[in-house]
């Protein structure tokens, strides 16, 4: 499974979020302090379970290899967390 399905359907299932919400997440909703990954669902921001957090991380990481996020200028952190496969 795409490491990105794995992120949004742990999402979905640790925060009883919609599908539809996940995917109008941002990379700027995404904190990792190196301690702790949060994801702004709400507020306060949510905190992220070590095996999610390190899904995150992996997730966030494989994305900077992509062209469109090869920084983390605001135009990058305006990119959608979770991109459509289509």
């Amino acid at each position: 499974m795409p490491l990105r399905t794995r992120v949004a359907a742990a999402l979905v299932l640790l925060y009883a979020q919609p599908v539809s919400r996940i995917v109008r997440l941002t990379l700027d909703d995404v904190t990792d302090d190196e301690t702790t990954v949060t994801v702004q669902l709400g507020d306060p921001p949510s905190p992220l379970p070590e095996p999610v957090a390190d899904l995150m991380r992996a997730y966030i990481q494989s994305r900077q290899h992509l062209p469109y996020a090869s920084s983390r200028s605001s135009e990058a952190v305006s990119e959608p967390l979770i991109r459509s496969s289509r």
